[in-house]
């Protein structure tokens, strides 16, 4: 209850932010915001489960893409991009994970700045799909609601601080549950000792595998926040 308590009141002063900070400290704000789910993404597969991955930028890209090439070419809207994004990452991570698994320390560092390499390249020339260098445009989120319920505007610098703060807190319930689960035990068993994880049952391939998945779909959350805050998806943003 502590912990909720001191986790509610954080939210509530951030809340607060649009009061007292300008339009630039509201932008740096907003972005930290988003740069926090794609830390906590990267704190689950290095930090619990202790694999060296350098491709959580690869994964922040193909979540931005993700909802870039669906506004433009399906015209869905924020509630549908962002869990794409989230499931096109997840994918991109088992896609990275199944083969990472074969290797392990600075090898496995190795693979996965050539994954993000790969994804890196392949938006740059791939021109026709991705725009190149010069990225996609990405509308704004507009008008919009929760479950048809909720009704609200995201228009303003404002607006787009209170989506990326609501969303970070969500982010942050749903790590703080997965590294208190049994998963995350198993992550923590895995990164201090994986031979005796082992050997006391412990699926150590599908526990990193799960630890890989989760990296990279919390980095496709941050890459669509980051499209819709910045309205584009290219290769350096």
């Amino acid at each position: 209850m502590k912990h909720l308590a001191l986790f509610a009141a954080a939210i509530a002063l951030l809340a607060l932010a649009p009061m007292v900070l300008g339009g630039h400290g509201l932008s740096v704000m907003t972005l930290t915001l988003t740069n926090l789910v794609l830390a906590i993404g990267l704190n689950l597969v290095a930090g619990y489960c202790g694999q060296f991955s350098f491709a959580q930028a690869a994964f922040f890209g193909i979540g931005a893409y993700t909802t870039a090439i669906m506004s433009r070419d399906l015209g869905t809207g924020v509630w549908i991009n962002l869990p794409a994004g989230i499931v096109i990452a997840g994918l991109f991570g088992l896609v990275l994970g199944v083969p990472a698994l074969r290797v392990k320390g600075h090898f496995l560092a190795i693979v996965t700045i050539a994954f993000q390499t790969v994804v890196y390249l392949t938006l740059v020339q791939w021109t026709d799909f991705t725009g190149g260098q010069n990225g996609i445009l990405v509308p704004g989120v507009g008008e919009t609601s929760i479950l048809g319920i909720i009704r609200f505007n995201v228009q303003s610098l404002e607006s787009y601080y209170w989506l990326t703060l609501a969303l970070a807190a969500v982010a942050i319930v749903v790590a703080w549950r997965l590294v208190h689960s049994r998963l995350g035990r198993e992550w923590v068993a895995v990164r201090d000792d994986e031979t005796l994880a082992q050997a006391v049952g412990v699926n150590t391939t599908t526990t990193k595998l799960s630890a890989f998945v989760a990296s990279a779909a919390f980095a496709g959350a941050a890459g669509a926040l980051n499209a819709y805050t910045m309205r584009t998806a290219a290769p350096d943003c």
